[in-house]
Order: C-alpha cells, then structure tokens, then sequence
C-alpha cells in the first residue's frame, strides 16, 4: 500500500475492516438487457495526527466474474477537528462581599472547541488550597471556596484554555494612591493614565459620572495597552466622580475616582498626573 500523510507527523495509524459497497441496479437502457451488475470493495486506513486532524486514505476495487481490478486509490483526505477559541461569561463582576466562615461560590459559563482546559486561581498564586475546588462540564465551570477567612480577600481569575487559544476573564484594580480621590488647582491639565490588559482585547470607556455619563471636556488617546484621558485647564466645573470601564466578552469591570478642583482659574504652575493602574488578567 502506497500513500502517507502530506506533511504533519503521524502518530498512530488503524485500518479499517474492508467494507463492501453496494451499487444500485442500473435502469435498463433501450437494446439488451443488462446481465449482471457487481459489487465493489472499499478499504480505509486511518493516519491519526498530532495537530488534531486525522488523514484518511480510501482504497477502491471492483470485482466480476472475469477477475478482481487493482486497487484504486482516492485523493487524500483530511479531516479536523473544528476549533473555536474559548469565551469565558462569568456570572459575578466586581466586588464580593462574604462574612468569614461562609464558603464562596463562583459560576462561569463556558464555550469552545474542543472544551477548554478551566483553572482558577487567587492573585495567579501557584499551589493548591484544600478549602478551594472547581467543577467544570462542557458549558460551565463552578468554583467553591469553604470557611473563608480575611486572607483569602484578592482577586480570582479563571482561565480557560484550549488548542485554539486562552481566555482570561477581566479584573481590574485601582492605584492605592486615588483611592481616597485627586485635588487639583484650577488652570492645572487633569490627566488620568491607564495601563489595560486582557484577552481578548478590551474595550475602554472613560465617563463623568452624572446626568448623561460624558465626558465632555478633554480628549481620548490609546496607544497599545495605555489609554489616556487630560482635561487642559481644568476648572470648579470639572469636579466630579469620573470612571474607567473595561469590559470584553468575558464581562465587565470599572473603577472609579474623585476629582476635586480648587480655587479659582489662573495660568498653571506646574503639572499634576492621576494614575489608574488597571489590569485585565492574562496568563502569559
């Protein structure tokens, strides 16, 4: 028997059992008739390789009563595994707030080919924890911590993976320094820097919290994974809750940060840079 795989590296190989096609009765055309009509012979070897694909080699021979023909063989066919990359809809955003000593229950739904690889994790630590566990079936994953305590405060990330490609679902932190809001003077540029990441890409939203949620002042930059918002010549007006948003198919996380601007308009002295650090969670 001739014939191999094209390229890829094989890694096992099956043939299987010779199977004897039947041809439907040919309809008598005018003048005499058809006598006989045969059946022929059909063998398949089955080349398993590694990149998800199988190669398959058809074989054909017919036979009647002068004799059997030689083997015939087929185009070579390749037949694989549809591969969709994994998306990850977690069904809780933002903050959890549990009492120590309850458990921690987490569900995330799940989608790609072939079923993703799901791992969960705290701060992306490495180790296991007896009071962590995680059920994952072929459209979801559950993730379970019991008798919490105060240590086990962080961020969760859940990952799924698979041949086609990983996907993590969003996080985001704020810079301890803004926590308790930013001070400027008035006539000084209000800039707020953000350093984003996460698979996929997210999207980016900057909004002055308040009756139509717009910026309106100012303008929006990104250049790779820094996003940028500046407010020249900020004024009292400019006071406000302001807030970023990153959200991709996996969900959606924000921040938010005071904004207060003091004192009355003159030319600025010097410069003043608010600094969001905010991460998408991604497994490198």
């Amino acid at each position: 028997m001739t014939g191999a795989a094209p390229s890829p590296t094989i890694s096992s190989r099956r043939e299987t059992p010779t199977e004897t096609c039947g041809c439907p009765s040919p309809r008598p055309p005018p003048g005499p008739p058809v006598l006989f009509y045969k059946m022929c012979t059909l063998s398949v070897v089955l080349f398993f390789i590694n990149d998800n694909a199988v190669f398959m080699l058809f074989r054909v021979q017919t036979a009647n009563e002068g004799g059997e023909s030689a083997w015939v063989k087929i185009p070579d066919i390749v037949v694989r595994e549809e591969l969709q990359k994994p998306v990850i809809d977690l069904k809780v955003t933002g903050t959890m707030t549990v009492k120590a000593g309850e458990s921690v229950r987490m569900e995330a739904a799940l989608r790609g080919k072939p079923p993703p690889e799901v791992k969960w994790a705290k701060d992306k630590a490495v180790g296991d924890n007896p009071r962590m566990s995680y059920e994952t079936g072929p459209d979801y994953s559950k993730f379970l911590l019991t008798k919490s305590r105060r240590t086990d405060t962080g961020k969760y990330i859940v990952t799924a993976t698979n041949p086609a490609g990983t996907f993590t679902a969003p996080e985001i932190e704020l810079d301890a320094s803004l926590r308790k809001g930013l001070a400027v003077r008035a006539g000084c540029p209000i800039r707020l820097f953000a350093v984003i990441r996460g698979r996929p890409a997210p999207k980016v939203t900057w909004k002055r919290i308040g009756v139509d949620n717009v910026v309106r002042r100012g303008h929006v930059d990104q250049v790779d994974t820094m996003c940028f918002l500046v407010i020249p010549e900020s004024t009292r007006d400019d006071s406000g809750k302001y807030s970023l948003t990153l959200s991709n198919s996996a969900g959606e996380k924000a921040v938010f940060v005071r904004v207060k601007v003091l004192g009355k308009h003159r030319k600025p002295r010097n410069r003043l840079k608010a600094v969001f650090f905010s991460h998408l969670g991604s497994t490198q």
